[in-house]
Protein backbone atom coordinates (compact mmCIF):
# COMPACT_ATOMS: atom_id res chain seq x y z
CA UNK A 1 0.00 0.00 0.00
CA UNK A 2 1.21 3.26 -1.14
CA UNK A 3 -0.68 5.82 1.73
CA UNK A 4 -0.34 9.78 0.46
CA UNK A 5 -0.19 12.04 3.36
CA UNK A 6 -0.73 16.20 2.39
CA UNK A 7 -0.27 18.81 4.77
CA UNK A 8 0.02 22.29 4.13
CA UNK A 9 2.71 22.82 6.40
CA UNK A 10 6.11 21.34 8.05
CA UNK A 11 4.66 22.85 11.22
CA UNK A 12 2.26 20.77 11.19
CA UNK A 13 4.28 17.14 10.82
CA UNK A 14 7.02 18.06 13.03
CA UNK A 15 5.71 15.37 15.60
CA UNK A 16 4.55 13.04 13.21
CA UNK A 17 8.05 13.27 11.88
CA UNK A 18 9.82 12.41 14.85
CA UNK A 19 7.83 9.89 15.70
CA UNK A 20 8.02 8.05 12.27
CA UNK A 21 11.03 7.25 10.45
CA UNK A 22 10.18 10.05 7.74
CA UNK A 23 13.23 10.51 5.18
CA UNK A 24 13.19 13.76 3.07
CA UNK A 25 13.45 12.52 -0.66
CA UNK A 26 13.15 16.22 -1.74
CA UNK A 27 12.70 19.83 -0.33
CA UNK A 28 9.37 19.36 1.66
CA UNK A 29 8.26 15.68 0.81
CA UNK A 30 9.13 13.07 2.87
CA UNK A 31 8.71 9.31 2.51
CA UNK A 32 8.85 6.05 5.15
CA UNK A 33 9.12 2.61 3.66
CA UNK A 34 8.31 -0.40 5.78
CA UNK A 35 8.37 -4.20 4.29
CA UNK A 36 5.56 -3.67 1.69
CA UNK A 37 3.68 -0.53 2.43
CA UNK A 38 5.12 3.17 1.84
CA UNK A 39 3.74 6.71 3.32
CA UNK A 40 4.77 9.58 1.01
CA UNK A 41 4.16 13.16 3.11
CA UNK A 42 3.73 16.09 1.15
CA UNK A 43 3.46 19.21 2.01
CA UNK A 44 1.48 22.07 -0.26
CA UNK A 45 1.46 25.33 1.59
CA UNK A 46 -1.24 27.12 2.94
CA UNK A 47 -4.34 27.93 1.54
CA UNK A 48 -6.64 26.31 -1.40
CA UNK A 49 -4.75 27.10 -4.61
CA UNK A 50 -1.28 25.91 -2.69
CA UNK A 51 -3.24 23.00 -2.24
CA UNK A 52 -4.47 22.27 -5.29
CA UNK A 53 -1.51 23.45 -7.83
CA UNK A 54 1.26 20.80 -5.65
CA UNK A 55 -1.44 18.39 -5.94
CA UNK A 56 -1.77 18.98 -9.37
CA UNK A 57 1.95 18.88 -9.88
CA UNK A 58 2.36 15.98 -7.82
CA UNK A 59 -0.07 14.02 -9.11
CA UNK A 60 0.76 14.18 -12.46
CA UNK A 61 4.42 13.08 -11.80
CA UNK A 62 3.90 10.42 -8.95
CA UNK A 63 0.16 8.77 -9.79
CA UNK A 64 0.71 5.31 -7.73
CA UNK A 65 -0.69 5.97 -4.62
CA UNK A 66 -3.50 3.85 -3.15
CA UNK A 67 -5.03 6.60 -1.24
CA UNK A 68 -4.78 9.77 0.31
CA UNK A 69 -4.92 11.52 3.90
CA UNK A 70 -5.29 15.33 4.44
CA UNK A 71 -4.38 16.41 7.80
CA UNK A 72 -3.70 19.41 9.84
CA UNK A 73 -5.36 21.67 12.83
CA UNK A 74 -8.93 23.35 12.30
CA UNK A 75 -11.15 25.96 14.44
CA UNK A 76 -14.00 24.56 15.34
CA UNK A 77 -17.57 25.92 15.39
CA UNK A 78 -18.76 23.25 18.27
CA UNK A 79 -17.75 24.35 21.82
CA UNK A 80 -18.73 20.74 22.77
CA UNK A 81 -15.78 19.20 20.88
CA UNK A 82 -12.54 20.20 23.53
CA UNK A 83 -9.81 21.52 21.94
CA UNK A 84 -7.51 19.08 20.97
CA UNK A 85 -9.98 16.82 20.04
CA UNK A 86 -9.27 14.81 16.31
CA UNK A 87 -12.14 14.54 13.79
CA UNK A 88 -12.75 13.08 10.33
CA UNK A 89 -14.45 15.48 7.83
CA UNK A 90 -16.86 13.52 5.79
CA UNK A 91 -17.80 16.57 4.30
CA UNK A 92 -16.15 20.28 3.17
CA UNK A 93 -17.48 23.22 1.51
CA UNK A 94 -15.76 26.18 -0.58
CA UNK A 95 -17.49 28.68 1.32
CA UNK A 96 -16.76 32.10 -0.02
CA UNK A 97 -17.32 31.07 -3.68
CA UNK A 98 -20.18 32.69 -4.84
CA UNK A 99 -20.95 36.61 -5.63
CA UNK A 100 -22.71 39.24 -3.01
CA UNK A 101 -25.91 40.47 -3.38
CA UNK A 102 -28.27 43.00 -2.22
CA UNK A 103 -30.24 40.52 -1.10
CA UNK A 104 -27.25 38.15 0.93
CA UNK A 105 -24.74 35.82 -0.44
CA UNK A 106 -25.51 33.73 -3.58
CA UNK A 107 -23.77 30.48 -3.92
CA UNK A 108 -23.01 28.60 -6.93
CA UNK A 109 -26.16 26.63 -7.22
CA UNK A 110 -27.68 29.79 -7.06
CA UNK A 111 -25.53 31.39 -9.74
CA UNK A 112 -26.14 28.37 -11.68
CA UNK A 113 -22.69 27.29 -11.91
CA UNK A 114 -21.07 23.98 -10.64
CA UNK A 115 -17.36 23.26 -9.66
CA UNK A 116 -17.50 20.25 -11.01
CA UNK A 117 -19.45 17.06 -12.40
CA UNK A 118 -18.86 14.00 -9.92
CA UNK A 119 -20.69 10.59 -10.78
CA UNK A 120 -22.79 12.46 -13.39
CA UNK A 121 -23.88 15.01 -10.93
CA UNK A 122 -22.75 18.69 -10.81
CA UNK A 123 -21.23 19.59 -7.82
CA UNK A 124 -21.54 23.38 -6.40
CA UNK A 125 -20.05 24.23 -3.05
CA UNK A 126 -20.33 21.30 -1.04
CA UNK A 127 -18.52 17.88 -1.13
CA UNK A 128 -18.76 14.76 0.28
CA UNK A 129 -16.52 11.97 0.93
CA UNK A 130 -18.66 9.28 -0.78
CA UNK A 131 -16.82 6.38 1.40
CA UNK A 132 -15.56 7.86 4.36
CA UNK A 133 -13.02 5.40 6.44
CA UNK A 134 -14.02 3.27 9.10
CA UNK A 135 -11.98 5.36 11.48
CA UNK A 136 -12.70 5.91 15.60
CA UNK A 137 -13.21 9.75 15.48
CA UNK A 138 -16.28 11.93 15.59
CA UNK A 139 -16.95 12.73 11.88
CA UNK A 140 -17.39 16.79 11.29
CA UNK A 141 -18.86 18.71 8.43
CA UNK A 142 -16.25 21.13 7.26
CA UNK A 143 -15.73 24.68 5.46
CA UNK A 144 -12.38 26.18 3.37
CA UNK A 145 -12.31 29.53 3.36
CA UNK A 146 -9.52 31.90 1.94
CA UNK A 147 -9.98 34.13 5.21
CA UNK A 148 -10.65 32.28 8.33
CA UNK A 149 -13.49 33.94 10.87
CA UNK A 150 -12.31 35.92 13.70
CA UNK A 151 -15.16 38.33 14.33
CA UNK A 152 -19.05 37.99 14.99
CA UNK A 153 -20.40 39.03 11.64
CA UNK A 154 -18.81 36.49 9.62
CA UNK A 155 -18.93 33.60 12.34
CA UNK A 156 -23.09 34.02 12.18
CA UNK A 157 -22.76 34.35 8.12
CA UNK A 158 -20.87 30.90 7.97
CA UNK A 159 -23.06 29.47 10.54
CA UNK A 160 -26.21 30.23 8.84
CA UNK A 161 -25.10 29.70 5.02
CA UNK A 162 -23.31 26.57 5.89
CA UNK A 163 -23.87 24.74 9.06
CA UNK A 164 -20.34 24.09 9.57
CA UNK A 165 -18.72 22.27 12.37
CA UNK A 166 -14.70 22.83 11.59
CA UNK A 167 -12.84 25.51 9.17
CA UNK A 168 -10.05 24.77 7.45
CA UNK A 169 -8.00 26.81 4.62
CA UNK A 170 -7.65 23.95 2.54
CA UNK A 171 -9.67 21.05 3.15
CA UNK A 172 -12.63 21.53 0.04
CA UNK A 173 -9.23 21.68 -2.74
CA UNK A 174 -7.91 18.53 -1.27
CA UNK A 175 -11.43 17.12 -1.53
CA UNK A 176 -11.60 18.58 -5.20
CA UNK A 177 -8.24 16.76 -6.36
CA UNK A 178 -9.17 13.18 -4.97
CA UNK A 179 -12.69 13.04 -6.19
CA UNK A 180 -11.44 13.87 -9.75
CA UNK A 181 -8.38 11.61 -9.30
CA UNK A 182 -11.07 9.20 -8.38
CA UNK A 183 -8.60 7.73 -5.37
CA UNK A 184 -9.91 6.74 -2.01
CA UNK A 185 -9.32 9.49 0.76
CA UNK A 186 -9.68 10.28 4.24
CA UNK A 187 -9.37 14.12 5.84
CA UNK A 188 -8.15 14.04 9.58
CA UNK A 189 -8.29 17.67 11.48
CA UNK A 190 -7.32 18.31 14.84
CA UNK A 191 -9.40 21.69 16.75
CA UNK A 192 -6.39 24.04 17.89
CA UNK A 193 -9.22 26.32 18.52
CA UNK A 194 -12.72 27.96 18.27
CA UNK A 195 -14.19 29.79 15.80
CA UNK A 196 -14.54 33.27 17.91
CA UNK A 197 -13.40 36.48 17.29
CA UNK A 198 -9.84 36.22 17.37
CA UNK A 199 -7.64 35.43 20.44
CA UNK A 200 -4.68 33.68 19.97
CA UNK A 201 -3.53 33.77 23.56
CA UNK A 202 -6.54 30.71 24.14
CA UNK A 203 -5.15 28.35 20.96
CA UNK A 204 -3.84 25.21 21.88
CA UNK A 205 -1.90 24.39 18.89
CA UNK A 206 0.29 21.70 20.51
CA UNK A 207 -1.98 19.63 21.71
CA UNK A 208 -3.59 19.52 18.32
CA UNK A 209 -0.63 18.82 16.89
CA UNK A 210 0.10 16.10 19.36
CA UNK A 211 -3.44 14.26 19.68
CA UNK A 212 -3.64 14.61 15.74
CA UNK A 213 -0.02 12.44 15.79
CA UNK A 214 -1.19 9.76 18.28
CA UNK A 215 -4.37 9.01 16.46
CA UNK A 216 -2.45 8.71 12.95
CA UNK A 217 0.20 6.83 14.48
CA UNK A 218 -2.14 4.33 16.13
CA UNK A 219 -4.32 3.83 12.71
CA UNK A 220 -1.22 2.98 10.66
CA UNK A 221 -0.47 0.64 12.80
CA UNK A 222 -3.37 -1.62 12.10
CA UNK A 223 -2.84 -0.89 8.47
Amino acid sequence: MHLLIVAATQGETTMLRTAMPFREVQDGTFRLEEQNRQITLLHTGIGMVNTAWTLGRWTQLQPDFDKALNIGIAGSYRRDWGLGTVVQCTSDCFAEMGASSPEGFLDMKQLGFPIMEWAESPIYNSLKNPDPWPLALPLARAITVNQVQGEIAGITTMQQQWQPEVETMEGAAFFQAMLRLGKPFAAIRSISNYVEPRNRESWKIGLALHNLTEAFVEWWKTQ
